[in-house]
């Protein structure tokens, strides 16, 4: 099974390193290059390409579109890098620092249209389907985005409005991309549902997980300033949560943190402490074991086979992750 995995992950690193190796101007493509070959977890593709296989498909055949949907996520990292000011990613300095924010703007641009052009590679009669689902799954993803910038201005947002807000901002591209997989796999109208709700369901786990590991991690294993969703007033599970089930006197100090504009980390410890009191962690941590099992519910469809077992192996991957 992780020797499949390997030989996803070289496969996309290998062609991804083709596709942008000589592309010119180089004042456009070493920033591009350079958030190619950053790393990260590859969750995205790896997803499509095992639901691909899971369903009966030839993952060599599709590596451009899991270049494509990699391709989209950085899109996403490097314009959302700039929106939220943050210097690091992945441990490295991010575009807009490194370079400067037109470049990084045109950077997460071309990334994008890259992954529209790596589409055409798409049996011809798949492609409206594809650039249909492709196209409206990113404008989604859009959605989430500016709901997630425009909570930042609210001082209340409820935890159901959480919900829907990492649904497009974080699931769907979980869920494209394993909706694709199956798609282009040849999987029935049934396992083609049935993973993309698998890879929502991780995207919900996932995002809170995020929002935990934001405040409780170190910069070091991270890749990035830990306490940037609080001093960004970013609205996360824990924010929501917390609001709604800490007592009068406990809920001032709590919003009192929360307008910090530079908090310390005496207010980071007072944070984590209100939220423990509140049964903030325990009620995340609940959401993910219920949103995870539902993923594995998802998997029932699916007959046993080794891409199978790298689906249910992603599930522990993503419950046990530090980063």
């Amino acid at each position: 099974m992780q020797k499949r995995i390997s030989q996803y992950r070289d496969a996309l690193n290998e062609r991804t390193a083709a596709i942008f190796r000589d592309r010119k101007p180089n004042s456009l493509y070493d920033p591009v290059r350079y958030v190619a070959s950053s790393g990260g977890k590859q969750l995205r593709p790896v997803l499509f390409l095992a639901c691909c296989e899971a369903v009966g498909g030839d993952f060599r055949s599709l590596l451009d579109v899991a270049v494509a949907l990699e391709c989209v996520h950085n899109f996403t990292l490097v314009h959302d890098d700039i929106m939220d000011e943050d210097d690091l990613r992945r441990g490295r300095q991010t575009v807009h620092k490194k370079w400067n924010e037109n470049t990084a703007i045109l950077t997460g641009d071309a990334l994008l249209v890259k992954a529209f052009e790596l589409l055409s590679s798409v049996d011809e009669k798949k492609m409206p389907y594809m650039i249909g689902e492709f196209s409206s799954g990113i404008l989604e993803i859009c959605e989430g985005q500016v709901l997630d910038k425009d909570f930042e201005k609210r001082e209340g947002v409820s935890v159901q409005e959480y919900y829907d807000m990492i649904a497009k901002k974080t699931g769907r591209l979980f869920s494209l991309s394993c909706q694709l997989g199956a798609y282009l796999g040849d999987g029935s109208a049934e396992q083609i549902k049935a993973l993309e709700q698998y890879g929502n369901r991780i995207g919900f786990a996932f995002q809170i997980q995020d929002d935990i590991l934001d405040l409780i991690s170190r910069d070091d294993v991270l890749g990035k300033k830990i306490g940037s969703d609080l001093r960004g007033g970013k609205k996360t599970f824990l924010v929501s949560y917390a609001r709604d089930h800490l007592h009068a006197e406990a809920l001032q100090v709590f919003n009192d943190i929360l307008a910090l504009k530079s908090p310390a980390q005496s207010d980071f410890a007072r944070f984590i402490q209100l939220c423990k009191k509140s049964g903030t962690f325990d009620a995340a941590e609940k959401e993910i074991q219920q949103a995870l099992g539902a993923a594995r519910r998802n998997l029932s469809l699916i007959k046993a086979s080794v891409a199978k077992d790298i689906l249910v192996a992603l599930l522990e991957q993503i419950e046990t992750r530090t980063f």
